[in-house]
């Protein structure tokens, strides 16, 4: 199964992608649970072995909605750290004209940079783009 989070009619859900393309809306099924914030992937992910098996029966019994693109919300909210490698592989290190490391670069970012699958990337005024 392969969770979502997305922009629905009440806000932020989680939901199951579906073969057919649609999603499963897990609203519902969050509610159930007593889940704080129902479009909350983590509290979901803890919730237990039996949410995990009411929503794999709900998955394959739902036909799902369509979700466009632009509605799919960052997979995680308010993560505690974001942990990132870069320069890990050689064709990336010669795309940037860079050397290529004896170890990958670890770098972390702030939560706050975080957006959706298809959500834009802002740029404050002091940022260079080049």
């Amino acid at each position: 199964m392969r969770l979502v989070r997305f922009l629905g009619k009440a806000g932020a859900c989680l939901g199951i992608e579906l073969k057919t393309g649609g999603v499963a809306n897990l609203s519902e099924l969050c509610t159930e649970l007593g889940m704080k914030a129902p479009g909350d992937t983590v509290e979901f992910l803890t919730a237990g072995a039996a949410a995990w098996e009411k929503a794999k029966r709900l998955s394959e019994s739902s036909t799902g909605e369509k979700i466009e693109k632009l509605s799919y919300l960052a997979p995680l909210i308010k993560p505690d750290k974001i942990i990132c490698i870069g320069m890990n592989y050689k064709d990336h290190c010669e795309e940037q004209g860079a050397p290529i490391p004896v170890e990958p670069m670890v770098f972390s970012k702030f939560s706050s940079c975080i957006t959706g699958p298809y959500g834009d990337i802002e740029y404050t005024d002091m940022t260079e783009v080049t």
